[in-house]
């Protein structure tokens, strides 16, 4: 005698299956934001040490001008960002998301590279270069000057860190 499943069995069968999946589902959306930061932090890391390494060789000092500290202009750093190491997180507009530099770049005014030199004489090796706003705890739109940011961040010493504040990190001085 052939017996099939009746209409209450199969229908608890899919109950089961779609509550084990809302259940789950957070945790892979958890476990892939996870390893996008994972992705960025090796990224930044790549990048703090591919900066020492260009100082080293350029004989750069620990505080002054960006130029007199051996750091690369502009366009070597970013070609090297937009062809190999890009960010894997997500931003709330549709731009694609990346990376900032907080150093000026050569050729601006002279009271900017002054401010840079004084910043950085003042806080060393713990000042950052890199930056990367695009992984926060959770979605949707955040405000820049009053909405929690948790930002990695790369050091001059090539250090990565990762710091929590209110507002958007647009100057130096929200790292310290």
């Amino acid at each position: 005698m052939k017996r099939a499943f009746s209409l209450v069995e199969v229908l608890c069968v899919i109950a089961v299956a779609t509550t084990l999946a809302a259940i789950t589902y957070p945790v892979f959306v958890q476990i892939r934001r996870s390893s996008h930061k994972s992705t960025c932090i090796a990224n930044l890391h790549q990048q703090g040490l591919a900066i020492g390494i260009y100082r080293i060789q350029c004989e750069g000092s620990d505080s002054g001008t960006p130029a007199q500290m051996g750091l690369p202009p502009y366009a070597l750093v970013s070609s090297l960002v937009e062809g190999h190491l890009r960010c894997q997180g997500t931003t709330e507009n549709a731009s694609a998301p990346g990376y900032h530099f907080t150093w000026p770049d050569p050729g601006t005014s002279d009271s900017t590279e002054k401010f840079w030199s004084k910043f950085v004489s003042r806080y060393g090796t713990s000042t950052v270069l890199i930056f990367d706003p695009n992984h926060q705890p959770s979605a949707g739109p955040r405000s820049e000057q009053w909405g929690m940011w948790s930002v990695l961040g790369v050091r001059l010493d090539t250090s990565v860190e990762q710091k929590t504040h209110r507002g958007y990190p647009h100057t130096l001085w929200w790292w310290q």
